[in-house]
């Protein structure tokens, strides 16, 4: 019989580890879909997700119902673990990139509404990375620019500037893909 998220949560802050395995089994796709987008790989993703329930389990005590559901609290620690992962592999601050302009917006949003799931997956994970997280961030993640800039530690016109540049790149890979 499966036991309701609280009552994992309580035996969780417990030690019990038959609930620790239980709310791992019960979350762990969870977390990896919000893992892998920001992964290299699928192991890379596999230790994220490994790393967030570590740090869920060493947690557990902070976390307070009355503040937010145990998935939004889940997804706060996944999303942060996978950024830490991506933050040590490159120093945002050194990233150079290029000015990409575009003009006609209606165009682009008219080509973005054209994308499958399938393409847009594949292109996104040819972005630099600089501009496919905050991408992430910002589209599938809900996040604003203001809080985009506190999680990488960017300005805001950075954010902005990088995820208009995401989507120029996006536009013109897609483009090329449709011309081939």
């Amino acid at each position: 019989m499966s036991h309701p998220v609280e009552e994992l949560i309580r035996l969780c802050q417990k030690n019990d580890r038959k609930a620790q395995y239980a709310l791992y089994g019960r979350f762990c796709d969870y977390a990896m879909k919000i893992c892998y987008r920001f992964a290299t790989n699928i192991e890379e993703a596999k230790d994220m997700v490994q790393n967030t329930f570590v740090r869920v389990f060493t947690h557990i005590h902070d976390y307070n119902p009355q503040k937010g559901t145990f998935v939004a609290w889940l997804h706060q620690i996944a999303l942060r673990e996978a950024l830490a992962v991506r933050r040590k592999k490159t120093n945002w601050q050194s990233v150079e990139l290029a000015v990409l302009e575009y003009t006609d917006r209606q165009t682009n949003e008219d080509i973005i509404d054209k994308m499958t799931v399938d393409d847009m997956e594949s292109l996104i994970r040819k972005l630099p990375e600089s501009q496919r997280i905050i991408l992430l961030l910002y589209y599938f993640d809900d996040c604003t620019h203001e809080e985009i800039a506190d999680i990488l530690n960017i300005g805001v016109s950075s954010s902005r500037s990088r995820l208009t540049r995401a989507r120029a790149e996006l536009l013109r890979q897609w483009t090329q893909l449709q011309c081939s």
